[in-house]
């Protein structure tokens, strides 16, 4: 990967992360790690599959690759 100070392969994933957080999973008490589990799963089909990502001309991830 990069070097110190050259951080460029790092934005996509602290992004996604922030936005996990953000929606996703804050403020949530989750009783066992298989339904953290799950909810991960289904935001990050959500995050692909629906969500629309303004870096890319608001469409979703699925679609720019077609």
């Amino acid at each position: 990967m990069s070097r110190q100070d050259k951080c460029w392969d790092h934005k996509p994933t602290e992004s996604f992360l922030s936005s996990l957080k953000r929606e996703c999973v804050t403020a949530k008490i989750y009783p066992t790690k298989e339904c953290v589990v799950a909810d991960v799963n289904g935001y990050i089909t959500y995050y692909n599959s629906r969500r629309l990502h303004p870096a890319i001309d608001d469409i979703t991830p699925m679609e720019f690759e077609k």
